[in-house]
């Protein structure tokens, strides 16, 4: 059953009332900044005249508990400040909340490095975008920051209950602040999470395949040189191995060999974990089932009933309580 918020007539809200209000309205994402609409703060630029604009937008900042409204109706432009001659800078697009509760569309020029690294975020504010300006040269480039990387905690809202964002290698904002059932939407790779009642994200969509690094091994004696290409994906069910390992010279495998690793961006099990799988042929064979295991190291293992020079691979093994 919905409900209704009713204002009285003659009553003074101060800014802490409001801030209450907009947790209840905007969601219960707790600490995270919230960005109601894609469009909110997008950026343009002028080489030219070395300015950055801001369009409008509306972001909640979090902060004491509860949200500020940050609202800004028209389009802002920036000054850039002048290159270094020695070394690359790069600038940090904000919006803050000031004193009184405006809004603040500001850059900060950052300190010119060889490894340039943007200013620290103030408080209460959101990073809209950085500006990367080269050394000694008149053009600067400006990259939308607004749900990406370091700021995953600045998110977008949609709806209430619905978030989204964009993480670096996979990670992802914490759970903590999330209420049970809510639901967390990652942009790049298309994934849905849901906090579960045991207070983890939990998703059934498969991530972003990561590509496996082969290697070469020992066989019995005979040095293997492995090429090819694999790769690996994940869900919070099961892990998924997909891709084509070439083994030179091509023997019969009598004996357990790993042959890749799993990047560490893919959890790895905490038992060692088997299925039969692969379809293979060599010098000869024709055909034959590989034993092909995913290890606690992140190494990929297999033995076979048969000669192997290529082995395909399309495997999935299931996440359980045994084994993650």
């Amino acid at each position: 059953m919905a409900s209704t918020v009713w204002y009285q007539d003659g009553v003074s809200y101060l800014g802490a009332d409001m801030a209450r209000f907009n947790a209840l309205w905007v969601g219960d994402s707790n600490g995270a900044h919230l960005f109601p609409d894609t469009v909110d703060f997008t950026t343009s630029n002028n080489q030219t005249d070395r300015t950055v604009t801001v369009n409008p937008g509306r972001v909640y900042v979090y902060s004491s508990g509860g949200y500020e409204c940050a609202q800004v109706t028209t389009g802002t432009v920036l000054d850039v400040a002048a290159p270094s001659t020695l070394n690359p800078r790069l600038d940090l697009v904000v919006v803050r909340v000031a004193t009184g509760g405006q809004a603040v569309v500001e850059i900060l020029t950052g300190t010119p490095a060889a490894t340039a690294v943007a200013p620290a975020r103030p408080a209460k504010s959101v990073a809209v975008a950085t500006v990367l300006v080269p050394k000694a040269t008149t053009t600067f480039t400006v990259t939308a920051t607004r749900y990406t990387g370091q700021y995953a905690d600045q998110l977008l809202a949609p709806s209430a209950g619905h978030f989204a964002t964009k993480w670096a290698s996979g990670v992802k904002p914490s759970p903590a602040g999330f209420r049970v059932g809510a639901v967390l939407h990652e942009l790049t790779y298309n994934q849905r999470w849901v906090k579960n009642d045991a207070g983890a994200w939990f998703t059934n969509d498969p991530g972003p395949w990561r590509t496996v690094a082969l290697k070469n091994f020992d066989a019995d004696g005979t040095a293997i040189t492995t090429t090819g290409t694999l790769y690996a994906r994940e869900s919070s069910t099961e892990w998924e191995f997909s891709g084509q390992a070439t083994f030179s010279p091509g023997v019969d495998y009598t004996t357990l060999n790993r042959f890749a690793t799993v990047p560490s961006t893919i959890d790895y099990p905490t038992q060692n974990t088997y299925g039969a799988s692969g379809q293979t042929y060599g010098s000869t064979a024709t055909s034959g089932l590989v034993r092909f295991g995913f290890m606690t190291t992140g190494e990929l293992e297999i033995q076979s009933d048969g000669v192997i020079s290529n082995l395909y691979v399309n495997v999935r093994l299931s996440k359980s309580p045994w084994n993650s």
